[in-house]
């Protein structure tokens, strides 16, 4: 135990030491911490939504004092937020040192996560890699839930290892718990704890009492099932039920049909038409990008106004990407908007089912090597280095087929893979086609995990004997 606290130590003071490190190399090069604070539109709505709940105690982006309840963004990350404004205030660089604070404990979890399957060596080579991955680093300076969501994802890995080595009742309430918050964090994650759930009952068919000595419980597996999918359905459902109050709908946020048209079905779009070097230009809310031409975007604008042309033109008038894709600034309902373009979105993805499938294959790659694609396909109208891009695309390349080659190796020991496998699938699915390394950090300490598996023929672990017999 001693000798697990003191690497344990030391792989804290490495992250404290990196993280402290490019704290004050930001504040060297630019003059402050908070530089990058809001470089996303993103970050300036969780930051005045944490504002009213740190002062008012109302979810709402409304600056005014009305508290106009607000139904796009999930409360994940602004309660977060504004619990840390309770102790250090609204200052964004004190929530850009509380988040490098968070970033450090994400280091320290992986370690003691990955010593526990993969054995010393190993785990220090794992962790190396998720500490230096510059991805993690650089997001964790912006005021995004990425550096939050890494958090809850190791802690529900966590309560699943308690699942498997300890007590199967409180883990599965534990992976519910954490499950449910981690949705509320970022939506598209609601299908991590969908794709768990069939490992945790399988997990709990045989809980290793004594190392070595699997017992069957195959009948509490319905009571472990019901828990954790209870729990996480408890506390997603309950904003589902405060979006009926305010907002007469049933539903985590009006965000899925704006992202599956403006986004989604673009891409697919763009992929069709083979203009994927404009995808940067053609999907960008960047102010700078503004003036740049949005075709495919301008032609769900015409469809969207079409479903509602029974309307004065007044109001459908303010039916345009630059009000629609980053929330309804309009006085039509949020939420039937956002049925109609969901509408629009599937109807183009599943128009030539071919063409999407390959453009859905090649952007869960993309997103695996990124930014590998940037010095294959130079996009248009953003200045990218290619040798840069190439040489980390590479890294995470390799990262990626040890992983494939470690999971092949080790295909009968379903208990060392399934839990990193299950999140990388469920996060692909929620972001492809799209290109997002931030919504990649999460993945990192998994990929890192499964590329240093120990192969067949390593000496016996604690992971060797958590696998099947």
């Amino acid at each position: 135990m001693i000798r697990f606290d003191v690497r344990c130590a030391w792989v804290v003071a490495a992250a404290l030491v990196v993280h402290i490190g490019l704290l004050s190399v930001v504040r060297i090069r630019t003059g402050a911490i908070d530089t990058f604070t809001f470089s996303s539109l993103d970050a300036r709505e969780y930051h005045a939504i944490a504002v009213q709940l740190a002062e008012h105690g109302c979810f709402s982006q409304a600056a005014d004092g009305s508290c106009r309840p607000d139904t796009w963004r999930t409360p994940g990350y602004p309660l977060f937020l504004a619990a840390c404004m309770h102790g250090v205030g609204t200052s964004p660089g004190a929530l850009i040192v509380v988040q490098q604070v968070l970033g450090v404990l994400c280091v320290g979890m992986f370690h003691r996560l990955a010593r526990g399957y993969l054995g010393d060596r190993r785990a220090i080579a794992a962790t190396a890699v998720f500490l230096l991955d510059p991805y993690r680093l650089y997001y964790s300076f912006w005021l995004l839930s990425t550096t939050l969501l890494t958090f809850f994802l190791l802690v529900i890995w966590m309560a699943w290892r308690f699942t498997e080595r300890r007590n199967r009742y409180l883990g599965a309430i534990l992976v519910g718990v954490c499950s449910g918050y981690f949705v509320l964090i970022w939506p598209g994650t609601i299908l991590v704890p969908a794709l768990l759930l069939p490992g945790l009952l399988l997990l709990t068919e045989r809980v290793p009492v004594n190392i070595g000595t699997p017992q069957p419980w195959s009948r509490h597996r319905i009571a472990v099932g019901a828990l954790a999918a209870g729990f996480a359905f408890s506390i997603v459902g309950a904003w589902a039920v405060r979006n009926h109050f305010v907002a007469g709908r049933f539903a985590l946020s009006h965000q899925s049909g704006v992202v599956l048209a403006y986004f989604k079905a673009a891409e697919v779009e763009l992929w069709k038409k083979g203009r994927t070097a404009d995808r940067y230009l053609e999907t960008s809310l960047d102010p700078g990008q503004a003036q740049q031409p949005h075709r495919v975007w301008e032609s769900i604008d015409q469809e969207i106004r079409g479903r509602f042309q029974e309307l004065p033109p007044d109001r459908t008038s303010a039916l345009h990407w630059r009000n629609l894709a980053q929330g309804n600034k309009s006085s039509i309902d949020d939420f039937q908007i956002d049925d109609e373009l969901r509408a629009i979105g599937l109807r183009r993805i599943l128009a030539g089912p071919w063409q999407t499938a390959t453009c859905y294959v090649a952007r869960a790659v993309a997103n695996l090597t990124f930014p590998m694609s940037l010095a294959i396909w130079p996009p248009s109208g953003v200045q990218t280095s290619s040798a840069r891009s190439l040489i980390l695309g590479l890294v995470y390349s390799l990262i990626l087929l040890s992983a494939l080659w470690n999971v092949a190796h080790n295909w009968r020991k379903w208990r060392l893979w399934f839990f990193p496998i299950a999140c990388t699938v469920a996060f692909l699915l929620a972001v492809t086609p799209q290109i997002e390394p931030r919504f990649r950090v999460p993945l990192m300490p998994l990929l890192a995990f499964l590329a240093f598996l120990p192969g067949s023929s390593a000496k016996s672990t604690i992971a060797d004997q958590l696998s099947p017999r």
